[in-house]
């Protein structure tokens, strides 16, 4: 696992407090903790575990992950328009093999989901980073290290994806390694049946650093497309932009699937900086993958 200063979100060009998909089943799940974490998070996840459940113990590796679902679906046949509501509760959480509690991510929300498929989610994230080492994200905002605990609030809208036509929004305020952040992420998604689907968002941060009075705007743009000649074959195509660095950024994969995800890829990457407007060349990669799967006793 690598430490907090090398993970980066690739939609929002930020270091990451860590953001988990949460899935739609309930489950528990646990890898033994080292003795630095007894007494710490640990005691908290028994408060969460719902009756009857035992978590499963996997054996320690250097790196020791913790994590905890927790999902309850509820509808009502007298709620007129609301379809359902889904309180859950998740935690995952992350230790270097020195014992450093290096992520720790506590995720409490409802979606809000009506009849008509437009959706509202509200929760809140409570946050851990463990800094080794100081880092710059960047020029002149420094993360020194330690331990940053913050809060945010997390509000998401969804309209119905199952029209051609559908749109997301993502706010995200609240702590941000011991400053401040205010995300929001639109998104507009587009598709013609199963043949072809895009993707357009843009994601728009502002933050400000303890003891900088000035505040530090990032946006990171980017389109998503994919288009599909068959089941098995596919042309997928994400640029993306970062206002911050200037960098600009292309990848495109052709994929010829046998079975499941063996088959044939051939993937370009480019990454461009410095002007984008004269596109003066940075990197250029070509990636050419072949796997395949068979049985040796049939």
């Amino acid at each position: 696992m690598q430490e907090v200063n090398a993970r980066v979100n690739l939609e929002t060009g930020l270091p990451l407090p860590m953001v988990i998909d949460v899935p739609k089943t309930c489950f528990v799940k646990a890898i033994t903790p080292p003795p630095a974490a007894v007494g710490n998070v640990w005691p908290h996840l028994k408060k969460v575990v719902p009756t009857g459940v035992t978590p499963t113990i996997e054996p320690k590796d250097p790196d020791t992950r913790v994590g905890v679902f927790g999902l309850n679906r509820w509808r009502d046949a007298s709620w007129d328009n609301l379809l359902e509501m889904r309180p859950h509760i998740a935690y995952r959480g992350w230790w270097g093999g020195d014992g450093l509690y290096e992520t720790g991510f506590w995720h409490v929300d409802n979606h809000w989901e009506w009849k008509s498929g437009f959706e509202i989610h509200t929760g809140v994230n409570f946050l851990h980073e463990g800094v080794r080492s100081s880092f710059e994200f960047a020029p002149g905002y420094e993360v020194a290290a330690g331990d940053y605990d913050d809060e945010e609030l997390q509000l998401v809208l969804i309209t119905d994806d199952s029209q051609p036509l559908s749109m997301r929004v993502t706010a995200k305020i609240g702590g941000y390694f011991g400053g401040d952040r205010v995300q929001v992420t639109p998104a507009i998604n587009y598709r013609v049946g199963e043949v072809f689907n895009a993707r357009l968002g843009w994601t728009l941060n502002e933050l400000k650093r303890p003891g900088n009075p000035e505040k530090l705007r990032i946006n990171v743009g980017s389109l998503r497309m994919t288009y599909s000649f068959s089941p098995q074959i596919s042309l997928q195509a994400l640029f993306q932009y970062n206002d911050a660095t200037d960098v600009v950024g292309a990848n495109l994969r052709f994929a010829w699937l046998t079975s499941a995800d063996a088959g044939f890829y051939l993937v370009y990457n480019e990454m461009r900086d410095e002007d984008v407007g004269m596109f003066t060349e940075k990197r250029r990669e070509w990636i050419l993958k072949f796997s395949h799967t068979f049985d040796l006793f049939n």
